[in-house]
Formats: structure tokens, C-alpha cells, sequence
């Protein structure tokens, strides 16, 4: 628990106390939710601050679990797996078709119950949520009860997908954008989007997400790391790594692929990751004859990420709609050239020409070139590969992330009316 500001300097004689607050993060069966989380959790705890992390876990009802697939054995936490600290939330889930605010009502109410359950004395200095939606609002009604400041970090589908299901959504979002003392976004693409949704400008400030670059720097060499997990020694591979789901155009790349592997057979694909399109992804490539061509490293847990992508020697990510995706620096820092839609904040992240290709969106010829530049010329790959290494070390680092975050921290605890109010014990009713 971080001390209080000295009520003369107005300064602080330590880094801020943060209770944050996140669906997206790593449990078992979810390896990857959530990572770059748990990355700027450790990243801001490194940095002297005290976190203390807070992950909702929607529990569905037992007529829903026979439907949906979902079992009461897949909301059992792992949590010696990523965070032994980590309190995980269940509440009751409510769909959104059905009441959007009676789900609010469970995670808010779940949320609030977790927080008294605190130990006595525990106290905060700012409440920090990610995703607008829902986590954001459930996190403004702690952060309101306990009086302190609320910064909540946007990161892409919060923005420019969810508000846009229904109205009530939007009316939550909007609520969020108004009520929080400040808005944090991946990308300045998103931060613009932000303005455009709150009605004005809503002063969001820009934090990039990064990566560690201990486990590539680690990472076993190509030859190795294909041997390791039964990939084809020689030949070029392209890989992508994110949830296996249309709208992260994999359906797009494994188009573009078929068409180059007809002419270069040497050439195969590698899919990292797993997601609600796999089968339908797997049958695609049974019809293309492609079986012998294309793998699939189905779940992987996050430890072992730099280990996949050594294995390859091209990064391709065809997404519909991002944010600034951290698969994309976590490919940049394992010195792979990446080819990328041009959505979100990736332009901002891959330079054009120099650490890869942006191409347009739904483009799959532009797709289909750019690619088949990097794969026959290998000297074009090894200096994009090293530029885009270079980039992530200068910029895009979560050490970085995390000095970012805590000079914000303290600016929202400065801007509060002077004397600041003092911590709120969390038990207090």
C-alpha cells in the first residue's frame, strides 16, 4: 500500500497503490487472455508500484453450458499459472441480448463484494480498468465509492465494435468516456476514435503496449525451434499469431497462401494460437489440398510464444480491426519482417518498407504480393527482420509502458482538488 502525498509538497514519497481491474487475463484454458495485462502488471510492480489485480470470470448458467459448450470445469482458476496474487471474480453472466444491464448490474455488484473481501486497512490510490466496456463501468462504481481517481485503458473493440451492437452499450460506454478522470488508448488512430464517440475531445492519452524482449532474446535458433515441435526443417514459413477468428482475416491469409504455395512448394504456413473459427479454418484447408502445408500449434502458453515464432521467418497479420496488436510486437521483437492491414494503430507500429508491409484492408492481392516480396528475397527479410527488432527495443518496451502509466497515475492524483482526499479504506460500507 503506497503512502499518502505529503500534505505541504503535495508530492508523493512513493509510487501510487493501483487496484486494476481486467477480464483479459491469462487463466487456464486462456493461456494468452489477457497477456499484455499480466505483462504491465509485472512491469509496474518492477517499477516500485503496488498492484493489486482484480479479473472478472463470468460464470454461465447451467442451461447455457450444454449449448454454448462451456462446463463448470472451465471456470476453475490456475492462478500459481500466471499470477499467484491475482483475485479472480466470478459472477453470474447475464447476456447482453437479454439485459444488458443486469450484466452490469452482477459484474459491478461481484467486483464490489471482491474489494470489501479485502483485508482491513487495504486502501488505494487509483482504480485502473481495461476495456470501456463492461470492466470500465463496473470499475467506476468502485472507484467512485472509494473516492479516488479512475483511469481506464480503451484498447480497440471497446471502441470501435461493441458500442455499435446496441444502444444500452453505447449508453455505458459513453457513461464511462464522461465519468472517468482519464482515458488511455494503444493507439492514436483509437484516440481519435475515442473523441469522435464521447462527442468532443475527450484529451485521451496515447501508452503503447510493448513486449519483453528477455524471452525472444532467449528463444532458440529456426532450425532448432522447428526440430522442437515437429515443423518442417527447411522451406519459408509464414505465421500469424492470434485467436483464430475471421475478422483477424486468417481465412484471408491461408487465401493468399494457396495461391504463393503453388508456385513455391517449399513454402508453408503456421497458424500460433486457437479461436471459434479453427475447424472451419482446418476444413478450408483440407479442400485446398494444403494439409501437408499448413499447422496448427493450437493453445500456447505465453512463455512459449517466442519459442513458435522462431520457428518462422515471415509475420502476417490480415486484421480487420485493431488496436495495436502486441502479437505484432511480439513478432517484431523475434526479428520477423510483418506484413499488416493498415487498421488501427498498426501503421503507427510497422513502418512501411522498412520493418514490413502495410497493405490495405480486404486486399488479398496486395496481401498476396507483399508476401511473396518477402519470401523470395531473403537478404530483404534479414534487414526488416533486425530494423524491426530495433524498433521494439527503442519503443516498445513495457518497462517503457510502465513509467508512462505511473507519471499518469500521478498526474490524475495532482489534478484532484487540493488537499487530495485521503486513501479510503476498501471495507468501509
Amino acid at each position: 500500500m503506497s503512502s499518502l502525498p505529503d500534505s505541504d509538497s503535495g508530492q508523493r514519497d512513493s509510487s501510487p497503490s493501483i487496484l486494476m481491474v481486467s477480464k483479459l487475463y491469462p487463466r487456464r484454458g486462456k493461456p494468452l487472455s489477457g497477456t499484455f495485462v499480466h505483462n504491465q502488471v509485472r512491469a509496474l510492480r518492477r517499477a516500485g508500484a503496488d498492484v493489486c489485480i482484480m479479473t472478472p470470470v463470468a460464470r454461465v448458467p447451467r442451461t447455457r453450458q450444454k449449448a454454448s459448450g462451456e462446463h463448470g470445469a472451465g471456470l476453475a482458476i490456475d492462478a500459481a499459472a500466471t499470477d499467484e496474487s491475482a483475485v479472480y471474480v466470478h459472477y453470474l453472466h447475464v447476456p447482453l441480448a437479454i439485459s444488458t444491464r443486469l450484466e452490469m448490474r452482477m459484474l459491478s455488484r461481484a467486483l464490489q463484494r471482491a474489494v470489501d473481501a479485502l483485508p482491513p486497512g487495504t486502501s488505494f490510490d487509483v482504480v485502473h480498468a481495461h476495456q470501456v466496456f463492461p470492466t470500465g463501468f463496473a470499475a467506476m462504481r468502485v472507484a467512485r465509492r472509494l473516492e479516488v481517481p479512475l483511469v481506464v485503458t480503451a484498447h480497440g473493440s471497446d471502441i470501435h465494435t461493441n458500442p455499435h451492437r446496441s444502444r444500452a452499450i453505447m449508453d455505458f460506454t459513453r457513461r464511462v468516456l464522461d465519468g472517468s478522470d482519464l482515458i488511455v488508448t494503444v493507439s492514436q488512430a483509437l484516440a481519435r476514435e475515442v473523441d469522435s464517440l464521447a462527442g468532443s475531445d475527450r484529451g485521451s492519452r496515447v501508452v503503447y503496449s510493448g513486449v519483453d524482449p528477455g524471452g525472444f532474446s532467449d528463444a532458440p535458433q529456426r532450425q532448432a525451434a522447428r526440430s522442437a515441435r515437429g515443423l518442417p526443417g527447411a522451406g519459408v514459413a509464414v505465421c500469424t499469431l492470434c485467436r483464430l477468428d475471421a475478422a483477424k482475416g486468417v481465412f484471408e491469409l491461408l487465401e493468399a497462401f494457396a495461391a504463393l504455395h503453388s508456385r513455391l512448394p517449399d513454402l508453408w504456413l503456421l497458424y500460433i494460437g486457437d479461436g471459434p473459427d479453427r475447424e472451419a479454418l482446418e476444413r478450408r484447408v483440407r479442400d485446398l489440398e494444403l494439409s501437408n502445408a499448413v499447422f496448427f500449434s493450437g493453445s500456447v502458453a505465453h512463455p512459449e510464444v517466442p519459442a513458435w515464432l522462431a520457428a518462422a521467418d515471415i509475420f502476417a497479420l490480415p486484421s480487420h480491426k485493431e488496436g495495436v496488436p502486441v502479437s505484432l510486437l511480439e513478432a517484431m521483437a523475434a526479428g520477423l519482417p510483418a506484413v499488416a492491414t493498415d487498421v488501427g494503430g498498426i501503421g503507427e507500429v510497422l513502418e512501411d518498407g522498412r520493418t514490413g508491409y502495410v497493405v490495405p484492408l480486404k486486399d488479398p492481392q496486395a496481401l498476396h504480393d507483399e508476401l511473396e516480396r518477402l519470401v523470395s528475397d531473403g537478404a530483404s527479410r534479414d534487414r526488416m527482420g533486425a530494423a524491426a527488432r530495433e524498433t521494439v527495443s527503442k519503443k516498445f518496451l513495457w518497462d517503457h509502458n510502465a513509467s508512462a502509466m505511473l507519471e499518469l497515475y500521478e498526474e490524475v492524483l495532482e489534478r484532484r482538488v487540493s488537499p487530495c482526499p485521503e486513501a479510503v479504506d476498501v471495507r468501509r460500507q
